[in-house]
């Protein structure tokens, strides 16, 4: 319900409704939150008392539509959780602990490495167990899997 005959308050009169200097009645009018805009040098009474309930609610622990929050309790879950963040980004460099993409981009790498030496193997041991005695091919199997298996424990073929 508005009033047509209120009178447009002063940026003085603001700051003091507001308790509140002139100076951050100031700067709050250029950063284009609060309070409302100048109408010429002065400010309309309603939008005025609108912007001065508003900051009453913030100041008391409620958001616009009445809901009520704890302004203690959210700073204590989000200094939470930025000691969460801190903790990990911390781990992280001090190599404890991987992104799980490069963890997963390294395991594809090593079983493609893997995949590769032992579908190798077979032409490997054909070329070099022909015409021996099956106890030679026995050991050159074995050597050839012995091999292959330290080359992958090296890493060797794996980026």
């Amino acid at each position: 319900m508005s009033n047509p005959t209120a009178e447009p308050l002063t940026q003085s009169q603001v700051a003091a409704l507001a308790g509140i200097s002139v100076q951050a009645i100031s700067k709050a009018a250029k950063e284009q939150s609060d309070p409302p805009p100048k109408e010429g040098r002065t400010y309309p009474c309603r939008q005025i008392g609108e912007w001065l309930r508003r900051r009453h609610l913030r100041g008391v622990g409620l958001s616009q539509d009445g809901e009520t929050y704890d302004i203690d309790s959210e700073k204590a879950r989000l200094t939470h959780h930025q000691a969460n963040i801190a903790a990990l980004e911390e781990q992280i460099k001090r190599k404890n602990l991987l992104p799980a993409d490069r963890v997963k981009e390294k395991w594809v790498e090593m079983k493609s490495a893997a995949r590769a030496r032992l579908l190798s193997l077979p032409s490997s041991l054909a070329s070099a167990a022909y015409g021996r005695d099956p106890a030679e091919i026995e050991r050159i199997a074995t050597k050839l899997v012995h091999e292959t298996l330290e080359e992958l424990a090296r890493g060797d073929g794996v980026a």
